[in-house]
């Protein structure tokens, strides 16, 4: 960890980060309110993002081996309420899952409800919402849309002869 801030408050919260991982850039960790969890995998590379649990019985898991580039928003909530007419949330907060291998973009944004699968790539800029993206898809838009599938990728440059 270099240059990260971790604020956690209410009740029966938890943070995991596992072997090898590194955070650091101006990076911020928030988890707020009650039973919520953000848990990042062993020899994920996180430089500079924003990754705030919080409502109730929220998760952001990060898969292992993820590289997540600044300026990169993930979000379990909408953090204010939307009520029906009743007074009625509608907005409950979602689990955020984020696979093994998964590439996320200068300047991305994740939301509740998003699975992204393992040996993915989500593009710089790409607004990612409640969408469910199968492993091995590169991701790019806002918002964002599967624009090839079948691929994997690789941290070190590979360079043809």
């Amino acid at each position: 960890m270099n240059n990260v801030i971790i604020e956690i408050t209410g009740n029966h919260n938890t943070l995991i980060i596992e072997d090898n991982s590194v955070i650091a850039e101006n990076g911020k960790l928030l988890i707020k309110d009650s039973n919520n969890t953000i848990k990042i995998g062993k020899n994920a590379d996180i430089r500079g993002v924003f990754i705030a649990s919080s409502d109730i019985n929220t998760k952001i898991e990060i898969g292992n081996n993820a590289l997540i580039s600044s300026q990169v928003v993930i979000r379990s909530s909408d953090v204010h309420s939307i009520v029906d007419d009743n007074g009625i949330r509608i907005n409950p907060g979602k689990d955020v899952i984020i696979g093994d291998s998964v590439w996320i973009g200068y300047g991305s944004t994740i939301l509740k409800g998003s699975i992204i699968g393992d040996n993915s790539v989500i593009g710089s800029q790409t607004l990612v919402s409640n969408m469910s993206i199968p492993s091995g898809s590169v991701v790019g838009g806002c918002p964002g849309k599967i624009i090839k599938s079948n691929i994997s990728w690789r941290k070190e440059r590979i360079y043809e002869n």
